[in-house]
């Protein structure tokens, strides 16, 4: 995984695109293969996740911040406890599961 820092933020986070528009205007194809430090120098860092433990039935997972250091990038995330619902039970697990499907479809998103 990578993230993609952009006037000292990160704005995109995944794989490697394997076509990219270098900062001089070329277009690389197979960009993905380059070497580490042609990467690093359009701006793509490898990016390291930091999660801490939690209990997935009381809690979940939230991206907090990214500490952008020199050779990566780390993911920082807070746990965050979920709602109490007063509901029938069944529809406790799956409130949950759709909560759980929209939180991993961010992540992916990069979000």
């Amino acid at each position: 995984m990578y993230a993609y820092i952009e006037n000292e933020e990160v704005t995109r986070t995944g794989r490697l695109p394997k076509t990219w528009t270098k900062k001089d205007g070329t277009t690389v194809s197979g960009f993905h293969l380059l070497p580490e430090d042609e990467i690093k120098a359009e701006g793509w860092i490898s990016l390291v996740e930091d999660k801490p433990e939690f209990d997935p039935d009381t809690h979940y997972l939230q991206i907090s911040s990214y500490d952008i250091k020199e050779d990566k990038v780390i993911r920082r995330y807070e746990v965050i406890e979920l709602p109490a619902e007063e509901s029938e039970p069944g529809m406790i697990l799956e409130n949950h599961l759709l909560d759980l499907d929209y939180r991993v479809s961010k992540m992916e998103l990069g979000l």
